[in-house]
C-alpha cells in the first residue's frame, strides 16, 4: 500500500498548526435593541388678538370694532380686526373706507411693525415662564415645548400647562392653545381648532427665537 508523499504529509502537518493557533470563535452576545423615546409634545399657542392688542390696547381690544390696516387713501385695507368689527362685516383685505361704510365707529389704525414686534416679544419673554422653547409663526401664532415635572405622564400636566398658559396670556383673550401629540386642547368656541404640528415645524422649532 502506498503512503502518503512527502509533500502531502506536510501539508498536513501545516493545516494542523494554523488550526492550532486559531483562536476560538466567540459568538457575539446580541446587542440590545436601542429604545426610542416619544418626541416631546408641542404647544401650539394662538392669540388672534395680538395685533389689535398691539396697536389699540387690551381696554378697548373687546369693547369696540377695531382694526388694523396697511397703506393710505384709497388704497388702505384692513389687514386684522376683531371680533366685534368682523360681526358687523369687516374683514381682512377689505378696503378701509369700505370697511367704515360697514361700521362708520370703526376705529383703525395704520399697521406698525415695530409696536407689532415688542408684543409679540413680550409674549415670547412672558411664554419663557413656562418653556424653554418658543417659536413665533406670524403675528399671533407661538409653538412651544411644554415643561412637565419629572416622572410626570399622561394628560393632566399638559392641561395644567395650558391653563397657566393661558392665565399668563389673559390680556389677549381669546387664546387658543392645542398641545400635540397627545391631543389636548384648550380652544375656546368661538376660535377654530388647533391642528398637528408638522414634522417641519417640530424640526425647526429653536430656543428663544
Amino acid at each position: 500500500m502506498l503512503g502518503p508523499s512527502p509533500g502531502t504529509e506536510r501539508a498536513q502537518d501545516q493545516h494542523a498548526e494554523v488550526r492550532r493557533q486559531r483562536p476560538m470563535c466567540i459568538r457575539d452576545s446580541p446587542k440590545p435593541t436601542p429604545t426610542t423615546s416619544p418626541p416631546p409634545p408641542i404647544a401650539c399657542v394662538f392669540a388672534p388678538a395680538l395685533p389689535i392688542v398691539a396697536h389699540h390696547g387690551t381696554r378697548l381690544a373687546t369693547t369696540r370694532p377695531l382694526a388694523v390696516h396697511r397703506g393710505r387713501g384709497t388704497a388702505a385695507r384692513i389687514v386684522w380686526c376683531n371680533e366685534i368689527a368682523s360681526r358687523q362685516g369687516v374683514h381682512s383685505g377689505q378696503t378701509l373706507a369700505a370697511a367704515r361704510a360697514h361700521v362708520s365707529s370703526l376705529r383703525s389704525h395704520d399697521l406698525d411693525p415695530g409696536r407689532l414686534a415688542r408684543t409679540r416679544r413680550a409674549v415670547v419673554a412672558t411664554l419663557l415662564r413656562l418653556t424653554p422653547r418658543i417659536r413665533g409663526d406670524g403675528a399671533g401664532r407661538f409653538w412651544a415645548e411644554p415643561v412637565r415635572l419629572a416622572g410626570e405622564t399622561g394628560t393632566a400636566p399638559l392641561e395644567r400647562w395650558a391653563h397657566d398658559a393661558q392665565a399668563l396670556l389673559q390680556p389677549l383673550d381669546p387664546v387658543a392653545i392645542g398641545v400635540r401629540p397627545t391631543a389636548v386642547s384648550y380652544t375656546p368656541r368661538t376660535l377654530p381648532p388647533i391642528f398637528r404640528l408638522s414634522h417641519s415645524r417640530r424640526r425647526s422649532l429653536s430656543t428663544r427665537t
